[in-house]
């Protein structure tokens, strides 16, 4: 925006010109440099210009005699000579002289950073002693010395005299706003003017993180909004201080000098964007909002015209940007006289900015004197309009707040009424909660009770089963042996017979002697074979019924169950085997592990094979480390897949009616996981068989009390994954 009104500043310069008829040259004597002292001299005075409409001349040609006729005073003697927008190039003469005794060494400064190129010639006696050549278009290593601005060291010989020759050009107003300094004052002068920049752009980077900090905390678009609008005004100042060219593209050329167009009008794109949000145009104006949003899309694309034509587009955009500055300060004033608050603190600020930059378009027409406040009048206002915008948009948080907090009250005392409302309606439902807790209690007793005897059924079912088939099993020894004794019985009795005989024979004690033998053996056979299966029963029922932690081997717990239920499978078709090796210790509790085992055997039986299928059951058992694995393996029909997903569900049975409970897939899955710390799972595919496969330690973790039963839960846990559910009877 300063370079904006130093625009207008340059068209009228520019008028002046014209209407101004030239004056007779009459020569501008040197000016001594022994004069300069701490402050800098304003060289306007003591410039001669001349204009290259072909912007062909070289040096050379300046300097020859018969050019130098052509060099007049400039029409502007104020702090800077200005041209508004020029397509020539200017040349600008500087006679300068040493009165002293000494050399002088001095420091050339053009305090304008616009410029598209600058060189500036050091000539001595019609020869050309030193040249430095600057610009935007140019390298920063180009200068000489490295500066924001535009500066030349001179050197000049004592008693002697020097010509400065300075071309120059430039996209926008050409003004040169040239001095001369000692270098000593120079070096405080820049020390000071950098140090005022950093503290300037140090201000307003910590403005922009803590209103980003806020962003991000309140989500609110406007602060977005906020934020860039502040880091395009920020990019327009640092370019239009030459801070842009000089840290952020130092060594670029085309972007360096059109870098000014994009950012002054992105600014005020950004601003245009930013009213609209901030002042809620589109509800108190529509016409006027609606012009803002279609100015803020032509200065958004505008810039990609300065590429076309710099100097056809600028003076246009120049008014078009007073005409948008002049409707923005109206419609904040519109809404300013409703009492909107944000508008009024907008109206404070944009005022600050404006007043800020008229104070620099008159220290440009040297109507002001050079200080402080003139030279960095403009930042210091966008500074204070970025301070009062970020005050408005606190106070808008603060009002939204309040807002908030009165609708908070209203809703609390609405709370309020529904609060006693509710208290009456609990009261009523306190008494009808507490008599129908008190029946759920009652049912809950009941169905745990229920449980816990169906669970116990279930258990002694599956022990009454074994003892049925251990009893049908013990018929053929006993039988056998009773026969036998009832032979040998009679052979005995005989015997007695014949030894109250005195004429006994010899043959008849050998032939009873020759018959004792074998009987005995039969008897014996047939004890030891009901001997043999009464303990492995034995030790199965003892396991079950008092379910004692204690060592055992794996194998032959297997083989005692498997022993047990084998008379029971004796007229089935399929084979019962057992795939395990002695020497796997377990220290658990063998009770609930062989009743597992039992019922995964028993519902094989009962569901894998069809009436006459021939088929086996075979219980494999590994060890891995401190884990065991034991399965249980059919050949049989297998599981449908959606009674697979059901199948350790309690109560769940494909036997409804014929004798299935649906609780032993469910007893076996919470005892493998309760009591022996391991996991149940199945795999099964219709027709080829299914597995069921338990994993637990050989360590059982002490989770389960001695005495305790293992199928005494008070809840079925349904429990995920593959599972035989048609097997669950």
């Amino acid at each position: 925006m300063k370079t904006r009104l130093h625009c207008l500043l340059a068209v009228a310069l520019g008028l002046a010109w014209c209407l101004v008829a030239a004056s007779v040259h009459a020569g501008v004597p040197p000016y001594d440099v022994a004069q300069v002292q701490e402050e800098p001299v304003v060289l306007s005075p003591y410039l001669e210009v001349l204009e290259d409409a072909s912007r062909t001349l070289q040096v050379h040609d300046v300097v020859a005699p018969g050019r130098q006729g052509q060099f007049a005073p400039p029409q502007s003697r104020g702090t800077a000579v200005g041209f508004g927008f020029q397509s020539s190039a200017i040349w600008l003469k500087l006679e300068l002289a040493n009165s002293g005794t000494v050399s002088a060494e001095r420091i050339f400064e053009i305090a304008y950073a616009s410029l598209v190129k600058v060189d500036i010639y050091q000539v001595v006696d019609g020869t050309v002693v030193s040249g430095d050549f600057m610009g935007t278009a140019r390298p920063m290593q180009h200068r000489l010395l490295p500066n924001r601005h535009f500066t030349s060291p001179i050197q000049i010989a004592p008693g002697g005299t020097t010509t400065v020759y300075v071309r120059a050009e430039s996209h926008h107003p050409l003004i040169i706003p040239a001095k001369l300094w000692t270098p000593s004052a120079f070096i405080d002068y820049e020390r000071s003017d950098y140090a005022v920049q950093a503290g300037y752009f140090g201000i307003a980077f910590g403005m922009f993180t803590f209103n980003f900090l806020l962003l991000l905390a309140l989500r609110d678009r406007i602060y977005l909004l906020y934020l860039v609008w502040m880091g395009c005004l920020l990019m327009t100042i640092a370019v239009g201080t030459g801070l842009a060219k000089q840290y952020l593209w130092p060594d670029s050329v085309v972007w360096a000098s059109y870098s000014n167009a994009f950012a002054d009008n992105w600014t005020v794109a950004a601003l245009i964007v930013f009213v609209r949000q901030m002042l809620d145009t589109s509800r108190f104006l529509p016409w006027p909002d609606r012009t803002l949003k279609l100015l803020a899309w032509f200065y958004l694309l505008v810039p990609f015209g300065f590429y076309l034509n710099f100097h056809a587009f600028a003076p246009p955009i120049l008014v078009l940007t007073t005409c948008c500055a002049l409707l923005v300060l109206g419609i904040s004033v519109r809404i300013a006289v409703q009492g909107e608050r944000a508008a009024i603190i907008f109206l404070l600020a944009f005022s600050t900015l404006i007043v800020s930059s008229i104070v620099g378009a008159l220290w440009g027409l040297d109507l002001l004197p050079t200080n402080f406040l003139t030279v960095y009048g403009f930042q210091i206002g966008s500074a204070i309009e970025m301070i009062l915008l970020a005050l408005a948009l606190a106070d808008r948080f603060n009002e939204s707040r309040r807002a908030v907090v009165r609708a908070q009250s209203l809703a609390l005392e609405a709370e309020k009424g529904r609060v006693e409302a509710f208290r009456q309606s609990e009261r009523v439902l306190e008494v009808r909660v507490q008599e129908r807790t008190a029946a759920l209690s009652e049912s809950l007793e009941k169905l745990t009770l229920m449980q816990r005897e169906l669970v116990q059924s279930e258990k002694m079912a599956s022990l009454g089963s074994l003892v049925a088939g251990v009893a049908h099993e013990l018929n053929t020894p006993i039988g056998n042996a009773l026969t036998v004794a009832s032979s040998l019985r009679d052979s005995a009795q005989a015997l007695a017979g014949e030894l109250n005989n005195p004429a006994i024979r010899k043959s008849t004690l050998l032939q009873f002697t020759q018959n004792v033998i074998p009987m005995s053996e039969l008897i014996e056979s047939a004890c030891n074979q009901a001997a043999t299966l009464v303990n492995s029963f034995k030790r199965v029922a003892v396991d079950q019924t008092s379910e004692q932690r204690r060592k055992f081997d794996l194998a032959d717990l297997v083989q005692d169950i498997c022993a047990s239920l084998a008379p029971s499978f004796r007229r089935s078709a399929f084979d019962l085997r057992v795939e395990l090796t002695s020497g796997m210790t377990c220290d658990g509790y063998p009770g609930p592990l062989g009743q597992v085992i039992a019922n995964l055997v028993q519902n094989a039986a009962i569901h894998a094979f069809d009436p006459g299928q021939v088929g086996s059951i075979v219980v494999r058992g590994t060890e891995s480390g401190n884990e065991v694995q034991v399965s249980v393996e059919d050949d049989g029909k297998g599981i449908a897949p959606e009674v697979l997903v059901k199948i350790f569900d309690p109560f769940f049975t494909t036997r409804l009616g014929e004798g299935g409970s649906g609780l032993g897939l469910a007893i076996a899955m919470n005892i493998v996981k309760g009591v022996l710390g391991g996991t149940l799972s199945v795999q099964s595919v219709l027709g080829n068989g299914t597995t069921f496969t338990m994993r637990f330690p050989k360590v059982t973790p002490m989770v389960h009390q001695a005495g305790q039963s293992a199928a005494d839960l008070n809840d079925f846990h349904r429990v995920t994954g593959p599972a035989d559910l048609s097997r669950a009877g």
